[in-house]
């Protein structure tokens, strides 16, 4: 009696650990643990080299900072309700073999066919829950790519080719969660009734002795009922938890797999103060390689130059030879080239990032406009308290301040998805605004102008004309006519430095150069 006694009260203070364990686990895993490994990622993902984002899809980081943080925690309750369902299980089998021990090895020896019935089950259960995952991220992707796509979608007719792909996806991601969900609800019920036919059988074979009237035996036959009833519904519950936490495990490792990928990823931080605060005399690059990866060919090799402080320096080629992926590389992005580049004489790679990006302007082929208000997108980054004066006059250096003027909001217009309200060269010049408000020492191009019209071309040019007074200008263009004023010219082919010099130098050695400029040429005056 008092051994029964002690297990059930052990149960019980069992139980009672479990509910306040439920509530610490709520309030540190999921409240403290979870914020931070999110915040934790994140912070990694900002600080990855850019090549980790060529091989990343937009629906699968959604996921890994949301859905995959949260199957963590996941994973955590439900290895512990597995473990307090275990221990309640052995408490239940103790007091059955106290009660009718014959009766409970017959039980025990239906519990491990079912367990071998459970563990058949098991990998269909994660396979679903696998299933469903893919679904969620590729529903994700196709979320993204439509809302950045639109126009493109829109114009090849096909949307309803994207109507099919998305209503199979959510059919796909739909049914899995209907087929996990009519699976696992239907466990414990199954086990209820295995519990009851069990049971029943017990009783039929056993009537002569319930009808016989012993009350301690009939007693035991009760408690016995009750204790086989609790532990099938415990088994189908940790079937139920089991398969939930294999899933959610795998979740666990894919996020410390990504987690390890970023941080070889990362951007190599100085192990001493390098910051910089200035550029005064040159950046000299030596014998620069740079590929993406092991097993892929370099994007360009063995290229040396030299950009003197406060000159305009362009990269021109053709399309693949390596002009945007160098000024990524001076712009920081990637750390892992080979050869040296050197900042008045320090090398880039041991120099602090955010101190050397504070010297840089950067405009690209495709400005990145926020979905926000022309004001915030013009102040999005500065610690410093600008004003509106200020704000005006570099509007109208970079010419776009006619533009904003002629929303009804002004500067409080919000600008979409994108910045979907401005056209291409808009969008450039509004970049161009924002690096009069930073005054960069140096000003790095990446074709500013290559998909724009001839006139946005010109007003483009001449915001950048006016940007570059008195700065050192880094270029890469594909369009020859607006680096002819330039101090100096590498024409790169193949990721190879081909041939350098002033424009007027270049036309008269009648090399890549004055071929490319003769075709250009050519076309525009067509």
């Amino acid at each position: 009696m008092y051994i029964l006694l002690s297990i059930f009260l052990i149960l019980t203070v069992t139980e009672l650990i479990f509910i306040l364990n439920n509530k610490l686990i709520l309030r540190f895993s999921m409240f403290d643990v979870q914020d931070k490994v999110s915040n934790q990622v994140f912070s990694h993902i900002l600080d990855a080299r850019l090549k980790f984002f060529y091989k990343q899809r937009s629906g699968d980081l959604i996921n890994l900072l949301t859905n995959d943080v949260n199957r963590g925690f996941c994973c955590i309750k439900h290895l512990l309700d597995i473990i307090r369902w275990s221990i309640f299980i052995c408490g239940y089998i103790c007091i059955s073999l106290l009660l009718l021990p014959v009766y409970t090895f017959g039980l025990l020896a239906i519990i491990a066919v079912i367990m071998l019935v459970f563990k058949k089950a098991s990998p269909y259960l994660y396979s679903l829950g696998q299933d469903n995952l893919r679904a969620q991220e590729d529903a994700s992707n196709i979320i993204v790519e439509t809302m950045q796509g639109f126009r493109s979608i829109v114009l090849a007719c096909a949307q309803d080719i994207h109507k099919s792909k998305f209503k199979e996806i959510i059919h796909r991601f739909y049914y899995t969660i209907y087929n996990n969900t009519w699976i696992t609800s239907s466990v414990q019920p199954f086990m209820r009734f295995l519990s009851f036919l069990l049971l029943a059988l017990v009783i039929l074979f056993n009537k002569r002795t319930l009808l016989g009237g012993d009350p301690a035996y009939f007693s035991k036959m009760f408690f016995f009922i009750y204790v086989t009833g609790n532990i099938f519904r415990g088994l189908g519950i940790i079937n139920s938890l089991y398969s939930s936490f294999a899933f959610n495990y795998e979740g666990v490792l894919v996020l410390l797999k990504t987690d390890e990928e970023l941080k070889a990823m990362k951007i190599n931080v100085p192990s001493i103060d390098r910051g910089i605060r200035s550029f005064s005399r040159m950046i000299e690059v030596k014998n620069l390689s740079f590929g993406y990866g092991s097993g892929e060919s370099e994007v360009f090799t063995d290229l040396t130059f030299t950009v003197q402080a406060s000159r305009k320096v362009a990269f021109a080629g053709s399309s693949g030879s390596g002009k945007s992926t160098l000024i990524d590389v001076i712009s920081g992005f990637h750390d892992d080239y080979k050869g040296s580049i050197l900042v008045d004489g320090e090398e880039l790679k041991n120099i602090d990032k955010k101190d050397w990006r504070q010297l840089l302007g950067y405009v690209s082929q495709e400005t990145f406009i926020f979905n926000d208000t022309i004001e915030n997108n013009l102040l999005f980054g500065f610690q410093r308290k600008i004003g509106k004066e200020e704000i005006i006059q570099a509007c109208k250096n970079a010419q776009i301040y006619d533009t904003i003027m002629s929303f009804a909001k002004k500067f409080d217009t919000e600008l979409g998805e994108r910045g979907v309200r401005l056209s291409g060269g808009e969008k450039q010049r509004l970049a161009i605004a924002r690096l009069f408000l930073k005054d960069p020492l140096i000003v790095l191009l990446d074709e500013a102008t290559s998909s724009l019209d001839s006139e946005s071309v010109k007003r483009v040019k001449e915001a950048l004309n006016s940007l570059s007074q008195g700065r050192t200008v880094i270029a890469a263009s594909h369009r020859l006519s607006t680096i002819g004023d330039f101090d100096a010219i590498h024409i790169l082919e193949k990721g190879r430095l081909v041939e350098s010099g002033s424009h007027a130098q270049l036309l008269a050695r009648k090399g890549y150069y004055f071929r490319y400029y003769t075709i250009q040429t050519m076309e525009d005056n067509r």
